[in-house]
């Protein structure tokens, strides 16, 4: 499962979106992919829904986006939405063979 989305990140979950929040009373929408996500926010008390990005959003949280999405979302920021964005790569440097590629001989 990866540290995304995990109850060991919620202190700084909990913490991005009230500083990405502040002085905002717009909605929080979690990415459909995140259901997991918005179980975590919900249990903490924190109102917020699943949501594709639309413009009534004040802060948008997603685990990653498409080259399609990257113009919504840029669009989105530059208005002043908030962003959350999280993942891990799919393939940890750790499973590479690092050794072989940078010389260990």
């Amino acid at each position: 499962m990866g540290l995304w989305p995990s109850p060991l990140l919620m202190p700084f979950l909990l913490n991005a979106i009230k500083w990405l929040g502040a002085g905002k009373k717009g909605r929080i929408g979690i990415n459909p992919n995140l259901k997991s996500v918005h179980d975590l926010l919900t249990q903490q008390k924190v109102v917020c829904e699943i949501s594709a990005l639309t413009d009534n959003l004040s802060i948008y949280c997603c685990q990653s986006y498409s080259d399609t999405e990257a113009k919504k979302i840029h669009e989105f920021v530059s208005e002043g939405g908030g962003l959350v964005i999280g993942g891990q790569n799919p393939q940890p440097v750790w499973d590479q063979h690092l050794g072989a590629i940078y010389g260990d001989r």
